[in-house]
């Protein structure tokens, strides 16, 4: 009788035994496709911002109203996708958390104070650094949009992300 290879038995086990999980958890990363939490009417489950460029959550006449001095920067952090946009005073960033819903973003320091967004409900935070200002806003039950602008002050910053969130929001829920 022949002798089986002990490396192609070890090979196949493994190859069936990760086929078999890849199969049970909904993808090679692992993770299942989220659940619909809300109605099927919901809009608020519409937006997914895996489809999306954080770059493309501003018009260039938004761009233009806030005095941005450029078109803005891409940059991926993590597996968050980015937008920085200088300013005559300072920076703003648009933020896609994909992976993150609002319950899962960090803002750990400074005073956090909850604030309406259309009809979202976000998280606005001072104090994180000098002259910033922070806001998280739901896109959906799991994912999440942080703008983050940088100026003089921290007054300054959130009446800036203030400005730009509600901007933002609409151009996400129309997409």
């Amino acid at each position: 009788m022949p002798t089986l290879n002990r490396k192609a038995i070890f090979t196949t086990a493994v190859s069936g035994i990760s086929l078999t999980i890849l199969a049970s958890c909904g993808g090679p990363d692992g993770r299942k496709a989220p659940e619909n939490m809300n109605p099927p009417g919901d809009s608020i489950e519409k937006t997914s911002l895996s489809s999306m460029l954080p770059c493309e959550s501003l018009t260039r006449e938004q761009e233009h109203d806030i005095r941005t001095q450029d078109t803005g920067t891409p940059k991926e952090i993590g597996n968050a996708k980015s937008c920085r946009w200088n300013l005559p005073e300072g920076a703003l960033s648009v933020t896609f958390h994909a992976d993150k819903s609002i319950k899962e973003i960090n803002l750990s320091s400074g005073e956090k104070k909850t604030f309406k967004i259309n009809q979202k409900e976000g998280v606005i935070a001072t104090g994180i650094s000098e002259g910033s200002c922070t806001a998280a806003i739901p896109a959906n039950s799991a994912e999440t949009v942080t703008i983050d602008a940088v100026g003089n002050n921290d007054t300054e910053s959130c009446d800036l992300v203030r400005n730009v969130a509600p901007m933002v929001e609409k151009n996400i829920s129309e997409n």
